[in-house]
């Protein structure tokens, strides 16, 4: 796998500078750490609502989608988005798992819209059967799927 930059906990993520060569902007794209395994698609929807802010939203899970896998991807529109939810969720809980770990969130290896919809379409095709186990995409204000874009 890709390395993954950790962002230091008081780290504004709109100020944080470049950390790699590769990285040519600010990140938009960030992995949520110590995602509950009884997590599901729907409670990220309910606490992250589509409202515009991002594009992409991916929960690996075990097993046709009956428990995650611990963590998700998330790809916000700008780096400002991002930075604001970073700002609001690093080191919390999410609401309905208030007795489990704090979020840790840092930067993902992958980075953009473009390159995470191309590492999952390069996925083994079995493992996005279930409905569970398959990206959240937006398009113009729309859930599309995965074949869709």
């Amino acid at each position: 796998g890709g390395r993954i930059d950790i962002i230091p906990p008081r780290l504004d993520v709109a100020s944080a500078p470049p950390r790699t060569e590769a990285l040519a902007t600010l990140p938009t794209t960030l992995m949520v750490l110590n995602i509950p395994l009884a997590c599901t698609c729907q409670v990220l929807l309910w606490e992250w609502r589509m409202d515009g802010s991002w594009d992409f939203l991916y929960l690996p899970m075990y097993s046709a989608g009956k428990r995650a896998l611990g963590y998700a991807f998330i790809n916000l529109i700008s780096e400002s988005h991002a930075a604001a939810f970073y700002a609001r969720w690093q080191g919390r809980c999410l609401p309905d798992f208030r007795r489990g770990r704090p979020l840790n969130i840092t930067i993902a290896a992958l980075q953009g819209f473009d390159a995470n919809v191309q590492a999952l379409k390069h996925k083994p095709a079995g493992r996005m059967k279930s409905r569970q186990c398959r990206p959240i995409i937006i398009r113009d204000g729309r859930l599309v799927s995965l074949n869709d874009v």
